[in-house]
């Protein structure tokens, strides 16, 4: 079926394209679009042709449900991919659900909707790799958790150190490492600010933590500083951006293959078609280690 004939079917993209995230963004977007090109040039699934409609969230959650709100007026978008932070995804993956599209979401998330397929491991599950780690490396694990002013500090030997909105693993007389469950951005702007000026360890993190922006904007603080990366296969290298390209390129392949099962009843793939095939594909995602050294983000075998 020539390609202009074919009918059409669109898959959302929600990521950063403007503004701090937008290296993120750019990497990601060509991964879908040549995932999407490949299918097209087998005639699609089905028959349908594939059109992404790819908008930017500027990493911000309002910006996001505000983008996630247009995708699901259109009745032809069948699947979303991203967005790619845990408080942007947070933010759509009600609504998402609600307007009955379903979402592969590649950052972590405590609870997911129905429809809503994280590529992440939930954020305890990457806080406890965490914590094995760090205590392979420093001895030091962490025992206890209190809650102090908001943040979660955790508690090892006989000495606590409080750091704001991170999870804190100590060793009597200095902490040796902390988590950080929040993002670069702030990660990066505590690390260069008075509050990581008294903190000698070392800083942990899950993928909000593992982003383009965090060397440049932490500086020789970032040394040292290890996080974990989702990881649906695909190559894994030397570069920040790696690990949520290759989501997204397994969110857009899981998502064309969904399409062209629920095409195979012989009616037009739907959004709740897709959501069931999706719901029969298995989900296991991966993790992997990267360090910041020599200013730049490296993987850690």
């Amino acid at each position: 079926m020539p390609g202009s004939a074919a009918p059409v079917l669109k898959i959302g993209l929600i990521a950063p394209f403007e503004g701090l995230g937008r290296p993120l963004g750019y990497a990601i977007l060509p991964a879908v679009q040549e995932a999407i090109a490949a299918a097209n040039s087998d005639m699609g699934p089905g028959g349908y042709r594939l059109l992404l409609v790819a908008l930017n969230d500027d990493l911000d959650p309002e910006v996001a449900a505000a983008q996630a709100a247009a995708l699901a007026q259109d009745p032809a978008v069948i699947a979303v991919i991203g967005p790619f932070t845990t408080p942007t995804a947070a933010r759509v993956a009600p609504g998402l659900a609600d307007a009955g599209i379903p979402t592969l979401v590649a950052a972590p998330l405590d609870l997911a909707p129905d429809g809503v397929f994280p590529l992440c491991p939930a954020p305890e599950t990457i806080f406890r790799e965490a914590d094995r780690a760090a205590r392979g490396i420093y001895n030091a694990s962490c025992s206890e958790k209190v809650i102090d002013e908001g943040a979660i500090v955790c508690a090892s030997g006989s000495g606590v150190a409080t750091l704001p909105e991170a999870d804190v693993a100590t060793e009597p007389g200095h902490p040796a490492w902390a988590y950080w469950p929040g993002g670069a951005a702030e990660a990066a702007d505590w690390l260069a600010t008075d509050g990581g000026a008294a903190f000698v360890g070392a800083l942990f993190g899950g993928p909000d933590l593992l982003k383009p922006w965090f060397v440049g904007r932490a500086g020789e603080m970032a040394e040292a500083t290890r996080a974990l990366a989702c990881s649906q296969g695909g190559p894994v290298r030397d570069d920040a951006t790696l690990p949520e390209v290759a989501l997204a390129r397994a969110g857009a392949e899981r998502i064309i293959r969904a399409a062209a099962a629920n095409a195979q009843s012989g009616h037009p793939p739907t959004r709740a078609g897709v959501a069931a095939a999706l719901s029969a594909q298995q989900f296991e995602p991966g993790l992997v280690w990267y360090e910041v050294s020599g200013g730049a983000w490296r993987r850690v075998e």
